[in-house]
């Protein structure tokens, strides 16, 4: 694994899971406690939904949040407007993703940042370019990958592959299960729980609330509860 300033962590889930959300919370946090945060997304897929909505793309709102205000291409290295995965998209528009590039970026914030979030696509087994894949890219700067799991939103053995997915790329994985509708079969949910955690030897960690009107001071002591399981630590 290479060695940086800035230590990085992965985050990861199926489409609409709250990997963007959470690293939101997880940048406004550190900049309400002054810690040098950033996030990093390599590859913002589906930009064609983002302009046709008048919508921030991710890179965007990160930026905002971040401290410096980072230019967004910064923060994503590749664009692209189809909805699919990132060697597809990109050979679309006549890219091929360098691995390079990707190396270069995350040094550059490594320079600026003490801890950075990178968020993965929205699959696994996501390629890049001809038998390389994004995963295998971002494991030679971290090996700590938080999954997401919202509850009841996709079938149970699409999560469960996907889990074993990111492990046979050697991540040391924790589990938070992201409630994202009101929480209406609480048996189910911890069935849930309990048969991932037995079936992919992972725990979680927490779960994230379905708690819409949630103050700013609740949510942010929240989501440094949710940090420091996940780091050990407080960033």
């Amino acid at each position: 694994m290479k060695t940086l300033n800035c230590t990085y962590s992965a985050i990861a889930g199926l489409p609409l899971s709250g990997k963007t959300f959470l690293i939101e919370s997880l940048l406004e946090y550190g900049k309400r406690e002054k810690q040098r945060i950033g996030a990093y997304k390599p590859f913002d897929i589906n930009q064609k939904f983002i302009f046709q909505n008048d919508i921030l793309s991710d890179a965007e709102r990160f930026s905002n949040i971040m401290e410096g205000a980072p230019q967004t291409s910064i923060l994503t290295s590749y664009a692209a407007h189809a909805e699919t995965c990132p060697q597809l998209a990109l050979e679309y528009e006549g890219i091929i993703a360098k691995k390079e590039k990707i190396d270069a970026t995350i040094q550059t914030l490594a320079r600026h940042y003490a801890h950075c979030w990178i968020e993965m696509p929205n699959y696994a087994y996501s390629p890049v370019i001809e038998g390389e894949y994004t995963a295998s890219w971002i494991k030679e700067y971290t090996n700590k990958l938080i999954y997401i799991v919202p509850f009841q939103a996709y079938p149970l053995e699409m999560i469960l592959a996907e889990i074993e997915g990111y492990k046979q790329y050697g991540f040391s994985i924790s589990l938070l299960m992201n409630n994202v509708k009101p929480l209406k079969e609480a048996q189910v949910c911890y069935e849930w729980w309990d048969v991932i955690e037995k079936a992919t030897n992972t725990f979680f960690v927490n779960m994230l609330p379905y708690e819409p009107k949630l103050s700013w001071d609740e949510s942010s002591l929240y989501t440094k509860k949710i940090v420091s399981m996940i780091t050990n630590k407080e960033i």
